[in-house]
């Protein structure tokens, strides 16, 4: 059954910022090494969380953004800030489509990093409709999620194991080429990476023919341009 607007915002209270707090870095370092970024750069993090991508890619960028709706999440990636002393960065308590309508065509690099699971696709339609809008005509999205196709995701599915409930929409590498497409994006690519943890070690079943390998495709990188290359 599908959640409610006020169901969903319920399901990122301080409890869920707490228990999510403080991820292992790591899984954000690894990501770097999938992406380009330029110290003129000015890019923006959306549903930034406690602002784990910041501490990654201060150095690496001229301007980081971070939005998210969660209060709380907010609060903790400030504290995160000022620990660090980073000085490049600024963080937004607000909704996504009222952000991106006050800075359309200003950034570089656009990050949705485990997000787009949380959203069902109207959502997913009227978000990143917006988000194409804040990228300047060269911008790059990069998006990071699970993979339905990935074999305990279909087990969540059938019910054999449960599904976090925050998890509300996962997808499948050709739906989300299909989604972003008709939110204006183009020059879709997506890369197969493994798990972040001790499922990594099944990522070399991958690579074995589509019609097995790909219940071992962990989670997808999806990368994208705001326009088609000439």
């Amino acid at each position: 059954m599908k959640l409610t607007s006020e169901e969903l915002r319920n399901l990122y209270g301080h409890e869920y910022a707490k228990k999510h707090a403080n991820p292992p870095i790591a899984r954000i370092y690894r990501l770097l090494n999938h992406i380009e970024c330029n110290p003129n750069d000015i890019v923006v993090d959306f549903a930034c969380g406690d602002g784990i991508l910041l501490e990654a890619v201060h150095n690496k960028v001229k301007e980081y953004v971070g939005v998210d709706f969660s209060a709380e999440q907010i609060k903790l990636a400030c504290e995160r800030q000022r620990r660090l002393k980073i000085s490049n960065s600024t963080f937004c308590c607000q909704d996504i489509v009222e952000f991106c309508e006050r800075n359309q065509g200003k950034f570089d690099k656009a990050f949705a990093f485990d997000f787009v699971e949380h959203i069902y696709d109207d959502d997913f339609m009227l978000f990143f409709s917006a988000i194409h809008k804040t990228l300047n005509d060269h911008g790059v999205l990069y998006i990071h999620t699970p993979n339905s196709n990935f074999f305990l995701e279909k087990f969540k599915t059938k019910g054999i194991i449960r599904q976090f409930p925050e998890h509300i929409a996962v997808r499948s590498g050709e739906e989300y080429t299909c989604l972003l497409r008709l939110t204006g994006f183009a020059n879709i690519t997506i890369k197969h990476l493994s798990h972040y943890n001790i499922l990594k070690c099944l990522q070399v079943f991958s690579y074995l023919p589509s019609i097995i390998g790909k219940y071992f495709q962990a989670r997808l990188l999806i990368v994208c341009l705001k326009q088609s290359c000439p």
